[in-house]
C-alpha cells in the first residue's frame, strides 16, 4: 500500500462485436477508499514501460513503477518493467502553456557600431511606498 493507495492490475479484456477478447496490456488501478480508478497501463512483453494517464508526482510514479514491477514478477510469465515510466505532464503546466507564461524572453543581441556589445541599462526600483 503506497500512501493510501492499494495498486493492482488486470489484463484488459471486453467484448469486441460480440466476441471475447483480450490485449496484450495490463491496466493499472488504483484504490483508496473503496473506490477504484484506473491510472494507467502496460503491455505485457519483458521490458513494457508503465505509463500513466493521471499526472502524479515523480516520487509517487516510481512507487506505483515498483509495485507494478513486484506485481508482474509474482505473476506464472513474470513479465519484466521497464526503468522509467511515461506520464501526462502536470495540468497546472499546460495551463501556462496556454496563458503564454512559459514563453521565455527572447534574446537580443544589439551591436554598437564600434563593434561591441549594447547592454542595455538595469531597471531601476521605484521606492514607491509613501
Amino acid at each position: 500500500m503506497l500512501h493510501g493507495l492499494d495498486i493492482s492490475i488486470a489484463q484488459m479484456a471486453g467484448r469486441k462485436k460480440g466476441v471475447y477478447v483480450t490485449e496484450p496490456v495490463d491496466i493499472i488501478y488504483a484504490s483508496q477508499g473503496g473506490s477504484v480508478r484506473k491510472i494507467g497501463f502496460i503491455s505485457r512483453c519483458h521490458n513494457g514501460k508503465v505509463c500513466l494517464i493521471r499526472h502524479l508526482r515523480p516520487e509517487l510514479r516510481q512507487e506505483v513503477r515498483d509495485e507494478v514491477e513486484r506485481l508482474r514478477l509474482a505473476e506464472p510469465e513474470g513479465y519484466t518493467v521497464a526503468a522509467r515510466t511515461s506520464s501526462v505532464p502536470d495540468p497546472k503546466l499546460i495551463k501556462a502553456y496556454i496563458k503564454g507564461e512559459l514563453k521565455k524572453p527572447a534574446p537580443t543581441t544589439i551591436v554598437r557600431p564600434d563593434g561591441e556589445l549594447f547592454v542595455p541599462p538595469e531597471p531601476e526600483e521605484d521606492d514607491e511606498d509613501e
